[in-house]
């Protein structure tokens, strides 16, 4: 029985990364501000997911664990920033410069943009620390 996160799921969260990434680039500016956190995080989620295809073995099981709690936190921001950008491009174009305007769910937004530079850089800690781990198990240490 495995337990914690597989790298299916990892995979899985960088697509929809990379999917919001690609429609927030080109939307509304409060959108846009979002594509670079979502670039950065397609990025390190692809690097951890990297990581754990090439060392499978040697993670141990503590470590999937946290690994996992990580992943669901960008799930959650993730579905949450999908959920409000499917009601934005619901909306028809009148309704979208209005909600431009008046800037609708901008603190949903600011929110979300905390959650995702955060998972940035839990993500990249983690990643470093598993290198650090991996650099000094195959005996290359100074």
């Amino acid at each position: 029985m495995s337990f914690g996160i597989g790298v299916g799921d990892l995979a899985l969260v960088a697509r929809s990364a990379w999917r919001l990434y690609k429609a927030c680039k080109d939307s509304s500016e409060d959108f846009a501000r979002l594509s670079t956190e979502l670039m950065s995080l397609h990025a390190v989620l692809s690097e951890t997911n990297d990581f754990m295809v090439e060392n499978r073995e040697t993670m141990d099981i503590s470590r999937r664990h946290r690994l996992t709690i990580l992943c669901d936190g960008c799930r959650g921001a993730l579905d949450e920033l999908d959920a409000i950008v499917v009601r934005y491009e619901s909306l028809g174009t009148q309704a979208q410069r209005t909600w431009d305007r008046m800037h609708f769910g901008l603190r949903d937004l600011s929110d979300i943009k905390g959650r995702l530079t955060s998972s940035v850089t839990l993500l990249t800690a983690f990643n470093t620390a598993m290198i650090k781990c991996a650099f000094y198990r195959s005996g290359l240490k100074h």
